[in-house]
């Protein structure tokens, strides 16, 4: 008490004192300040609660069951539709690849068949399908949903063989659905082709079809009962699409009274 009256009978030490008191109450540590209270933490989601869409895998990237639902779906005849497109590069129409010079297109060709699936398989990460298409060549395609796109597409290589030569094509198989209306778009280059040509080909398919089929004339050699013969399932699918009711749900296969 004998102290505070000092100071306040001293004009210098009251000032003093107030500038002491000041400080005691903003430096940190000090035995009189208070703790600042933490600020509140705005409200969110839970941690670790997904968000719809984001739960397991993409679709399609590893479904099994997904893929034996469908495999059977794509069997059959997709019946051939237009032209399409085909542009062999070579030296008949003046467009060689390996000509001295380079520059001209050749006319688009058609006369590609129906495209003939014998048979697919399913897999973890997707439909494994063998068969017939173009011309006159045998192709193995690689079926999926495609994660970004949702679409049906896949990877397709196959093999042709001409008088004097073996090809190879290699390009993209697209479904619009299970036993839906196929796209297919292949390439066979001059090293592919051993040397006869260069081309690049895109054929529009309408969907599985049992009337195409079943219409088809068995001695005829480009016909898919003719090229599929007793190989995979495809006269399975052709009792399928003769029977008197639809079994669609049973069996898988597609294009029953189509």
């Amino acid at each position: 008490k004998h102290y505070i009256i000092l100071i306040m009978m001293n004009p210098a030490m009251s000032r003093l004192f107030i500038t002491f008191i000041a400080l005691v109450n903003v430096i940190p540590g000090s035995h009189s300040m208070k703790s600042p209270k933490a600020p509140k933490q705005s409200k969110g989601g839970k941690a670790g609660k997904a968000t719809k869409g984001q739960k397991g895998r993409p679709q399609g990237v590893i479904d099994l069951d997904y893929y034996t639902k469908h495999a059977n779906a794509f069997v059959g005849l997709n019946p051939v539709s237009g032209n399409g497109s085909g542009f062999i590069y070579r030296e008949s129409s003046l467009s060689s690849m390996k000509g001295e010079t380079f520059g001209n297109a050749p006319d688009s060709g058609g006369g590609r068949n129906n495209l003939c699936t014998c048979e697919c398989k399913p897999s973890d990460s997707g439909v494994g399908c063998a068969g017939h298409a173009g011309i006159n060549y045998r192709y193995g395609s690689l079926l999926w949903v495609d994660p970004l796109t949702s679409s049906w597409t896949g990877q397709t290589q196959a093999l042709q063989q001409i008088t004097g030569a073996t090809l190879h094509f290699l390009g993209t198989d697209t479904r619009f659905s299970p036993g839906g209306p196929a796209v297919y778009n292949v390439a066979c280059t001059q090293q592919d082709c051993e040397d006869k040509f260069a081309g690049v080909f895109r054929q529009y398919n309408e969907a599985v079809s049992c009337t195409a089929a079943l219409g088809e004339d068995a001695a005829d050699g480009s016909s898919c009962l003719s090229r599929c013969g007793d190989s995979g399932v495809y006269k399975k699918w052709l009792e399928y699409c003769g029977a008197d009711t639809d079994t669609s749900e049973e069996t898988g296969f597609s294009g029953y009274g189509v």
